[in-house]
């Protein structure tokens, strides 16, 4: 399921923030300690910085922005 989150996140970043997933420099994620199914993940672009909850327990993967 780990990288079925991270195409995912890529597709969220292009469609909100118009960041296409070739200039992404760098994308983390960590499960959730005591969730099972949702990570935490880090994405750097563009000299800037995203912090994402994603929960995929359901067939739809639901996507968190964290500020």
């Amino acid at each position: 399921m780990k990288n079925t989150h991270f195409i995912e996140v890529k597709r969220y970043l292009e469609r909100q923030y118009s960041v296409p997933a070739a200039y992404i420099d760098s994308l983390k994620s960590a499960p959730l300690k005591g969730y099972p199914n949702q990570y935490a993940v880090l994405v750097e672009a563009f000299d800037k910085e995203w912090s994402f909850l994603v929960d995929t327990s359901s067939s739809k993967i639901n996507i968190t922005e964290v500020k």
